[in-house]
C-alpha cells in the first residue's frame, strides 16, 4: 500500500521555516530582525509578514510513501546522505525511506518501546549521532507517561537500520504533580562537537519555566553517553550554570511554555516556536546564555522588556483584542 504525504526535500532547518513561514529565520544574515508581527494566515492580525531578497525561498513536492504512514511527527535525512531518511510517528513507529524520482521506497521498521501517546504526549523528534565514528544511534524524545518525558537512544545495525528493543534513556525531564500530558518534550538536534540541545515545555504548571533549579520550560544542552547499552548524559562543559549552587547544570536558557519546534541555524543562535496561552504565538531567538524567554511572566510583545527577551516574530490568537 502507498500513501500520499508531503515531504519537504531539503534541510530540516528550512522545514521548520516552511512550518513557520518564516524565511528570514534560515538566511545567514548579519542582523536578526527585531521584534515585531509576523501574518499567519486567517488566524493572524492585519500585520505583514516581513520581506526580505535574500529570504530562502522554500518549497514542497508531493510523494508516495510505501507503509502507510500516519500522524508524522518528525523526520530526518541520514547524516551524509542525499536519499535515505527516517521518518516517526506520535506512536513511535520509526520508518526508513530511500528516495526515488517520484515516491520514496520503504527500507525497514522498527518501534519504539514505552512511548505514551494520549493526547498531546508522543513520540515528537528525531536526531541522528552526527559522527557514526561515535557510534550508529539514533536518538527519540518522547513522553513516556503524562507526567515526564524522555530522550532515548537507540542502536542502529549495520545497515543503519533502527534495532527494536535497544532503547536506553538519556535523559529524563517532568513532574510528579502534572496533571495533563501537555507541553512535553520538542525538537531535539546535535551542534558541532557532539553536544545535544533540547527543548522542553512545562507542562502546564508554568512557574518551573522560570526555576534554574529545573529543566522544565527550558532549552538544556547535554553531552550524552555513547557507551553501548549505558544511558544517561552529562550537562555540556560550557553551560552557564554549571558552578551555580542549586542549579539544574543542563539548563541553557529560560522561559519557555510548549516550545514544540526549534533549530539551531550556522551562528550558534536557537530559533524556538513556542506555543502561546491566551493571546499570543512566539517565534524566540535564544542568542546567548541565559536568555529569559519570559513564560510566564511574559507572553508576546512587551514594550519595557527589562531582563526578557522580546520574540523575534509574534501573531495573535483570532477574536484576541
Amino acid at each position: 500500500m502507498k500513501r500520499t504525504a508531503t515531504f519537504l526535500l531539503g534541510l530540516t532547518r528550512a522545514a521548520l521555516c516552511g512550518a513557520l513561514l518564516l524565511p528570514t529565520a534560515c538566511g545567514d544574515h548579519d542582523k536578526l530582525p527585531e521584534a515585531g508581527p509576523v501574518g499567519a494566515g486567517g488566524d493572524s492580525g492585519d500585520s505583514k509578514a516581513p520581506t526580505d531578497p535574500a529570504s530562502l525561498r522554500v518549497e514542497f513536492e508531493e510523494l508516495a510513501l510505501d507503509g502507510e504512514p500516519s500522524f508524522i511527527t518528525d523526520f530526518v535525512f541520514y547524516p551524509g546522505s542525499e536519499t535515505d531518511f527516517m521518518t516517526l510517528d506520535k506512536s513511535g513507529k520509526l520508518q526508513r525511506y530511500r528516495l526515488g524520482e517520484q515516491s520514496a521506497e520503504l527500507v525497514s521498521s522498527a518501534q519504539v518501546a514505552g512511548v505514551y501517546d494520549r493526547l498531546d504526549c508522543g513520540a515528537i523528534s528525531l536526531a541522528f549521532e552526527p559522527d557514526f565514528a561515535e557510534g550508529n544511534y539514533l536518538y527519540v524524545g518522547t513522553c513516556v507517561s503524562q507526567t515526564h518525558s524522555e530522550i532515548l537512544r537507540l542502536d542502529l545495525d549495520e545497515e543503519l537500520n533502527a534495532v527494536e528493543g535497544s532503547e536506553v534513556s538519556v535523559l529524563r525531564v517532568g513532574s510528579a504533580s502534572a496533571t495533563r500530558p501537555w507541553h512535553n518534550v520538542g525538537s531535539i538536534g546535535f551542534e558541532p562537537g557532539g553536544v545535544m540541545w533540547a527543548l522542553f515545555g512545562e507542562k502546564v504548571r508554568g512557574a518551573p519555566a522560570q526555576d534554574l533549579s529545573d529543566s522544565l520550560g527550558k532549552l538544556v544542552r547535554i553531552v550524552p553517553s555513547r557507551e553501548p547499552g549505558l544511558g544517561g548524559a552529562e550537562p555540556a562543559s560550557d553551560n552557564p550554570l554549571l558552578d551555580a549552587p542549586n542549579a539544574d547544570p543542563t539548563v541553557y536558557a529560560l522561559g519557555l511554555r510548549s516550545p514544540f519546534r526549534g533549530t539551531r541555524d550556522s551562528r550558534g543562535f536557537y530559533w524556538v516556536g513556542d506555543v502561546g496561552s491566551d493571546f499570543f504565538e512566539e517565534v524566540n531567538v535564544v542568542r546567548q546564555p541565559l536568555d529569559n524567554l519570559g513564560w510566564p511572566d511574559q507572553e508576546g510583545p512587551c514594550a519595557e522588556c527589562g531582563e526578557t527577551r522580546a520574540p523575534a516574530f509574534y501573531w495573535q490568537h483570532k477574536g484576541t483584542p
